[in-house]
């Protein structure tokens, strides 16, 4: 029987080097959704929808789709810079830190859902801490009464300081987390999720519905955008006043909780089916990961790629962020027993995006020349 494989514990340099990596891929994944008008496929799409007679104008334009899920991915990005610590110049007062070490999942080579765990629970115990700890003044007195009077060894005054120092950012990044939003890790959960109106069409609007998830049983961040046209006799997205913003009724935040290997058009069929005057004609989801590189030491569910066990033999901290989203559209619909039930096409339609160091960038896109997959192209080595 072969010996089961652990996941990595990163502390000091070792975790901030790959917290730094993770946010530079991160930060590139976003922007170059930004930057994406269509899909490699929407070719075929487009010829396929031609032979289905579909609506196009029902759709949301792809562009749209890809600058919703680079929001989607910013939060991801947010949510793992809790585990840093963060240091800014430009403002001194924002700098917060309070792990220590970080756990990298085998599988994904990201941050496993026991990282999530602690970070929920500081949340909920963060007013008890911050009451038990010193206040910023009582840090300044103290660090001033330290370089000033010979309380300790000359040689210990500078480890002195860091400690205070590092006290006063544990202090703010508790301060932090009590009014932040936290997606959430429990399996089931329902995420962070929000609603956007695109276009009120009288008794019909369109609505795109975006949100982010933790997936616990593969510790990686999933997001979904869907577009719907919703029949005005009922709502279960509600307009705020004057923001083009929508909130989500609980019964459509529940039904939007799904098992890994549900398909994108079952996801779909599901939503129409479970709610009559609400007709969906868009999903997608997408995978935000693995994070491939020397702490990614066993197959998950996703297959390696190749060039990896190449680059990490020349450089140990290179890194390559995968990201694949799977979709799913049904613009048309036909009524069946007197309801309106959407036409749904069991075809799979899939994108993969692998954010690369610009140093191996061109050698990771000749690696999958003759695929669907893009190639993002992140700052360094790593």
């Amino acid at each position: 029987m072969k010996p089961q494989l652990s996941n990595h514990i990163l502390t000091g340099d070792a975790k901030h080097t790959y917290l730094a990596s993770l946010d530079s891929k991160l930060t590139s994944l976003a922007q170059g959704l930004t930057h994406e008008s269509s899909s490699f496929r929407q070719g075929k799409m487009r010829d396929f929808g031609a032979a289905h007679g579909w609506d196009f104008d029902r759709l949301v334009p792809q562009d749209q789709t890809y600058a919703s899920l680079s929001q989607l991915v910013e939060l991801a990005r947010q949510e793992y810079q809790w585990f840093d610590w963060m240091t800014h110049k430009q403002d001194p007062s924002t700098n917060r830190g309070y792990f220590d070490e970080v756990t990298v999942s085998c599988e994904s080579g990201l941050p496993e859902v026991f990282n999530f765990v602690e970070l929920g629970r500081l949340k909920t115990t963060a007013q008890e801490l911050l009451a038990k700890g010193r206040a910023y003044g009582t840090l300044s007195q103290d660090l001033a009464n330290l370089l000033r009077q010979d309380l300790v060894e000359l040689a210990q005054v500078p480890l002195g300081a860091q400690e205070l120092h590092r006290e006063a950012m544990r202090r703010n990044f508790l301060e932090q987390l009590t009014t932040a939003s936290l997606i959430g890790w429990q399996m089931g959960a329902i995420g962070k999720f929000d609603a956007e109106l695109v276009l009120p069409m009288g008794g019909e609007e369109l609505w795109t519905v975006s949100g982010i998830k933790f997936l616990s049983t593969a510790n990686m961040f999933e997001a979904y955008t869907i577009d719907a046209w919703q029949d005005t006799r009922k709502r279960h997205i509600t307009a705020n006043e004057g923001d083009g913003k929508g909130n989500i009724s609980p019964d459509l935040q529940k039904a939007l909780t799904f098992d890994a290997d549900n398909a994108c058009w079952y996801i779909l069929r599901s939503l129409d089916e479970h709610f009559e005057t609400l007709h969906p004609v868009h999903v997608s989801r997408m995978l935000i990961g693995p994070f491939e590189g020397r702490y990614a030491t066993k197959k998950g569910a996703i297959v390696p790629l190749d060039i990896t066990a190449k680059l990490l033999a020349e450089n140990p901290e290179a890194g390559l962020l995968r990201c694949s989203r799977q979709y799913a559209l049904a613009p048309n619909h036909v009524t069946k027993g007197g309801k309106l039930q959407q036409v749904i096409y069991r075809e799979v339609w899939t994108d993969e995006i692998i954010v690369a160091p610009a140093a191996y960038a061109s050698r990771v896109s000749d690696s999958i020349l003759g695929t669907n997959v893009r190639v993002f192209t992140s700052g360094g080595t790593s």
